[in-house]
């Protein structure tokens, strides 16, 4: 178990990005915060993008390839299009939520 102790709370931004398992800080006033610092990936905070973005894929494939029908759906190659459509936009919304929305998070 890891543990660091930083005495101002100012210093905790830059400390977060420490792989640490808690963070001790020690205010002025001497009150102490204990925060368990959680630098594993969580699936569960890409879930909605993932789904959002495999609904959107289907929605243009069904305008797109098969016009207006589903009769896209019996060729392979049109899978695998619609697959890496899903996967750009799902990229590009994490990297929108990384480095846009919560780059410090």
């Amino acid at each position: 178990m890891n543990i660091i102790v930083c005495i101002k709370s100012e210093t905790l931004k830059t400390i977060k990005r420490i792989k640490c398992n808690y963070i001790i800080t020690i205010d002025e006033d001497m009150t102490t915060t204990a925060i368990q610092n959680d630098n594993n990936v969580s699936f569960k905070e890409y879930t909605p993008m993932v789904i959002s973005s495999i609904i959107v894929t289907l929605v243009l494939l069904y305008i797109d390839e098969g016009y207006y029908n589903f009769n896209w759906m019996t060729n392979i190659g049109n899978w695998i299009v619609g697959a890496i459509y899903a996967g750009i936009i799902t990229l590009i919304q994490i990297a929108i939520y990384k480095f846009i929305l919560f780059p410090l998070k």
